[in-house]
């Protein structure tokens, strides 16, 4: 996204982590990533293909077909449902048992672009966060 003068998006951190829902065969977290626009021209972000870790361990995948609006020269909330198999978390609840804090490794891609041009750009971000319900 360099090129052209226009400035990558950059990432703050993880906003918060929150359980959003869970049943027998699938559960989905909400994940609300805080990113700045430099850039002097809002930008949209078309979709994510992103794998989300917990722990180094797979934990689901996060993929937004949506378009979504950035700001210019302004911070924002992206967030992402990771869609998870609930049998997976029990084995990382039980490993975390005493703590709420997970390592969360979000890699994959997104397309970001404006006016029908749009570039794949890498995420890889890995933080410590506090899993609410």
């Amino acid at each position: 996204m360099s090129c052209n003068g226009v400035k990558d998006i950059e990432y703050i951190g993880i906003k918060e982590t929150k359980l959003e829902s869970i049943g027998l065969q699938k559960g989905v977290i909400k994940t609300v990533m805080r990113y700045y626009n430099p850039n002097k021209f809002g930008l949209d972000i078309k979709e994510t293909n992103l794998e989300v870790y917990a722990n180094d361990n797979f934990l689901g995948t996060a993929e937004n077909a949506e378009r979504y609006a950035v700001p210019k020269k302004d911070t924002f909330d992206f967030p992402i449902y990771v869609h998870f198999n609930p049998i997976k978390m029990l084995s990382l609840v039980a490993s975390n048992a005493g703590t709420k804090k997970v390592s969360l490794h979000v890699k994959g891609t997104a397309k970001i672009g404006k006016q029908g041009v749009f570039v794949r750009v890498p995420i890889d971000v890995t933080e410590e966060v506090m899993l609410r319900k």
